[in-house]
C-alpha cells in the first residue's frame, strides 16, 4: 500500500499541522508515508517532516517563526519589473530559518515534492480582482526535492511560501496556493498513483473522505500515458483533516500570525483533533498498515 502525506497551505495557520503530524508520530503512522506534497507554509512543513525530528519543528514554530524574525519590512526592496511587484516583508527572516534547519542535503526518502506557482505570462484583460491580487497567469509545479542541496532547494521553498503583496516572487513563482485545488494538492498524489492520501487543510471545514479515479485525474496531465501499477485497482483514497474551529487568530486572518501563543494553540488544535475526534477516522485509514515506532522512539 502507497501512502502520500499533503500539508495544505495558510501562513501562520500552519502550526496546525505540527500538532497532527505529533499525533500521528505518537500512533505509530509517521512513518508510512512514502510521499510528501507541500504547499506555501506546507511545503516548509514538508520539508521539516522529512527530516523525522518533531521536537525540532516544534522548536522552529514556537522560537524561530516569531513576527520579530519573519516578517521584516522590505525597506529597500530590489527593483523588478512591472509585471514582478515587490512584496511587503523581505524573505530574510525565513532564509535564516532554512539555514538553520535544513541538512546540507535534502534526505533520499521520503519522495517530497513542492508546489509552486510558476508566473507564465499576464492576463490581457483582468477583472478588477484580478487587477489588483492576480495580474499574472499561473501554471501549477510540483518540484521534486530529493537530493538538492541546501542552497538548492531554499528558493523552491521560499517561492512556494512567497504571498502576493506580502512576499515578492522567487526566481518568476509565487507562493503554491495560487491556483484551484493547489492550496491542498492531493489531486497530484493521486495522479502519482498513491492509493492511500492523507491531506490537512488548514479552512475550517469537516473530516471527510474522497475517492479518486486515478485515469480521471491524470487526463491531460503529464502522467496520462504512465500506466497504473498491477497492485494498485484505479483508486485513490484520500482522507482531508481540518480543524474543528477557526484557526483565523491574529493579523490577517491568521495567515501572518506567527506569535508562539498562537502558534502553540493552533499545535496543540491539531493534536487534539486527531488524537480524539479523528482517531477512529485515521486507525480505519491505516487499518491494512504495520505501525512503525515513532520518531521519538529513534532518537
Amino acid at each position: 500500500m502507497k501512502y502520500a502525506l499533503v500539508f495544505g497551505g495558510g501562513g501562520g495557520k500552519g502550526a496546525y499541522e505540527i500538532g497532527v503530524w505529533k499525533a500521528l508520530d505518537e500512533m505509530g503512522y509517521a512513518n508510512l508515508f512514502s510521499c510528501v506534497i507541500g504547499t506555501s507554509v506546507g511545503a516548509l512543513n514538508g520539508a521539516l517532516f522529512c527530516l523525522k525530528n518533531i521536537q525540532d519543528a516544534e522548536q522552529a514554530w514556537l522560537r524561530d517563526l516569531g513576527e520579530a524574525q519573519l516578517l521584516r519590512l522590505n525597506l529597500n526592496p530590489k527593483k523588478l519589473p512591472e509585471s514582478l511587484p515587490a512584496g511587503l516583508f523581505n524573505q530574510e527572516g525565513l532564509k535564516n530559518l532554512l539555514e538553520r534547519h535544513l541538512p546540507d542535503v535534502m534526505p533520499d526518502t521520503p519522495d517530497f515534492y513542492v508546489c509552486a506557482s510558476e508566473i507564465s505570462g499576464r492576463d490581457e484583460k483582468p477583472n478588477f480582482i484580478q487587477a489588483l491580487f492576480r495580474p499574472e497567469k499561473y501554471k501549477a509545479q510540483y518540484i521534486k526535492m530529493n537530493g538538492l542541496s541546501r542552497r538548492e532547494a531554499a528558493p523552491f521553498l521560499l517561492a512556494s511560501a512567497a504571498i502576493p503583496i506580502v512576499f515578492s516572487p522567487v526566481r518568476k513563482r509565487r507562493d503554491g496556493g495560487m491556483l484551484a485545488r493547489n492550496n491542498v494538492p492531493y489531486h497530484e498524489a493521486a495522479r502519482m498513483g498513491y492509493e492511500k492520501i492523507l491531506a490537512v487543510s488548514l479552512g475550517n471545514d469537516a473530516v471527510h473522505v474522497e475517492r479518486l479515479d486515478i485515469c480521471e485525474e491524470r487526463r491531460g496531465t503529464k502522467y496520462e500515458q504512465e500506466p497504473i501499477s498491477s497492485e494498485n485497482n484505479g483508486f485513490s483514497d484520500a482522507l482531508i483533516l481540518c480543524p474543528t474551529v477557526s484557526l483565523e487568530r491574529g493579523p490577517f486572518s491568521g495567515l501572518l500570525d506567527f506569535s508562539e501563543k498562537n502558534a502553540k494553540w493552533r499545535m496543540e488544535l491539531g493534536y487534539e483533533n486527531c488524537m480524539k475526534l479523528y482517531r477512529e477516522n485515521i486507525e480505519s485509514f491505516f487499518a491494512e498498515a504495520p505501525r512503525i515506532p515513532n520518531c521519538r522512539a529513534q532518537l
